[in-house]
């Protein structure tokens, strides 16, 4: 069953709804979600009247669209859904805009419509999971930033394989590229006895360079280094501190600063994308834990050899990822089409015209004109208005008065009272009823600079069991009268 919008809610809100929605299970709404639904529909149904108005490219009626209905190039698409081989988007309102894609010189970014003010976790990511579909449709890869990767002469590609436990780890790949000279290195453990000669083979080639980055996919390998260090730490200690200085993990600045038009961030999934084809169909990562399995019990030289060509082919596919990566830095232009993979944007450039400028903003719907005019007058009843307008100038004034400040304390001086009795009647029996609180503002300074620096002092408060009349305060407390320490006025 396809996974639509719906069930993709359902998920975030209750696991076991979305289970049974998607395995065909009706079920009830409660009233709440009855009236919600029907709510949230009417909203969507004025905000698309109001545009279809003012628009004359839109499809009406709800649809479900496909490539060619984005290639037609609208300025808006209304009511259309998109899908792919397992999931349905909600019906979007799809908004043109200019830039290389697949498409053309234009793409599509979906409009979102929140019936709240403030927008929900969860409706954030049912955003996102509409535009990784209208991604996937489209195949293009956004570029947050460029990703700060080492420059080399030597780059080192690791691979490891384990088992289930990763208790013994069998095959270490490398492919190791110098002055575009590649060679392949394959290590392997017939038992855990050999896996100490396959570590000290991969730290031997490690040692032969010294300009060099060793480039990983994940955090498994970076685990498994630290596992030899825990295992033998006087013998693998300096060598692997040395490895972890010129580690880099890939996953790291894809997760950070690029995105593929893919359903996860896999190496598989990532290298497929670019073009990197592996020769076994069904190689995994649990698919080699079988392979294994089934090897340790044949000693089948054809299960061994199909590991490590797996094992190799990661290395291979985790290079052409890490180049396709270099080709962005290296680019000086931030322009899709100067790159060599056309479907590349820069994030900077699918935001809309900039306001900051001193001119007047062209809206792409009359409607926020009338917005934008109505905010521009608030600002100036606010800021030029109360200036010459008295009845203005007072209400600001109270607004003024109404806020209040919330500082940050740097420090806080108690003052201990020393009080045994009633200053009243005399008698014994005293309880304590809170805290009076006084702050100050100073200045710190420290050698090379000064900073605002609050100053909380407290007084504790008691009250007379017999006579109920309040303690005095202590004369330290009484007399801090100044809103501003010493510090800050001498120094204006």
């Amino acid at each position: 069953m396809m996974i639509t919008s719906e069930i993709f809610l359902d998920y975030l809100n209750c696991k076991y709804k979305a289970y049974k929605k998607l395995h065909g299970e009706e079920e009830t709404q409660s009233e709440y979600e009855t009236l919600q639904t029907e709510l949230f529909k009417d909203y969507q149904t004025k905000i698309v009247n109001r545009i279809a108005e003012n628009n004359s490219f839109y499809c009406k009626e709800p649809s479900l669209g496909n490539y060619e209905d984005l290639r037609v190039g609208k300025e808006i698409l209304i009511n259309v859904s998109f899908e792919t081989d397992e999931f349905i988007s909600d019906y979007l309102i799809l908004e043109k805009l200019i830039g290389k894609s697949k498409l053309g010189s234009f793409y599509y970014l979906p409009m979102f419509m929140c019936k709240n003010e403030k927008i929900t976790n969860a409706e954030k990511l049912l955003f996102t999971f509409n535009t990784l579909i209208l991604g996937l449709i489209q195949k293009k890869i956004f570029v947050y930033e460029k990703p700060a990767l080492p420059d080399k002469k030597v780059s080192i590609y690791l691979d490891v394989e384990g088992n289930e436990a990763n208790t013994f780890h069998y095959l270490i790949g490398l492919v190791v590229v110098e002055n575009e000279h590649e060679q392949h290195y394959s290590f392997w453990a017939n038992s855990q006895s050999e896996e100490e000669t396959i570590i000290k083979q991969f730290l031997d080639i490690c040692n032969r360079h010294e300009d060099y980055q060793l480039f990983h996919y994940g955090s498994y390998e970076r685990r498994w280094m630290q596992d030899i260090k825990k295992k033998s730490p006087n013998i693998y200690d300096k060598n692997v501190d040395i490895i972890f200085s010129h580690t880099t993990n890939i996953l790291s600045f894809v997760y950070s600063n690029i995105y593929f038009p893919t359903y996860s961030n896999e190496l598989k999934e990532i290298g497929n994308y670019l073009g990197f084809k592996w020769s076994e169909e069904r190689a995994s990562g649990i698919q080699s834990l079988v392979w294994r399995a089934r090897w340790e019990m044949s000693k089948n030289e054809e299960l061994k050899q199909k590991l490590i060509t797996y094992n190799l082919e990661d290395c291979l596919a985790l290079k052409a990822v890490t180049e396709f990566m270099y080709k962005i830095i290296t680019s000086d232009a931030i322009v899709p089409d100067k790159l060599e993979n056309p479907n590349l944007m820069w994030t900077k450039d699918i935001q809309s015209e900039t306001s900051y400028r001193l001119s007047k903003p062209k809206f792409f719907f009359s409607n926020f004109d009338v917005i934008n005019k109505c905010a521009y007058f608030e600002y100036q009843r606010e800021k030029i208005f109360f200036r010459t307008n008295k009845n203005i100038k007072k209400l600001n004034k109270k607004k003024t008065r109404n806020i209040k400040a919330n500082y940050k304390v740097n420090q806080i001086i108690k003052f201990s009272s020393t009080l045994d009795k009633c200053v009243y009647c005399g008698a014994t029996k005293l309880m304590k009823y809170g805290k009076k609180r006084k702050n100050v503002i100073d200045l710190k300074f420290f050698k090379h600079g000064v900073k605002k620096w609050i100053i909380q002092y407290q007084a504790q408060r008691y009250r007379c069991f017999d006579c109920h009349k309040r303690d005095k305060l202590p004369k330290e407390f009484t007399n801090i009268t100044d809103k501003y320490g010493s510090s800050r006025t001498h120094y204006l």
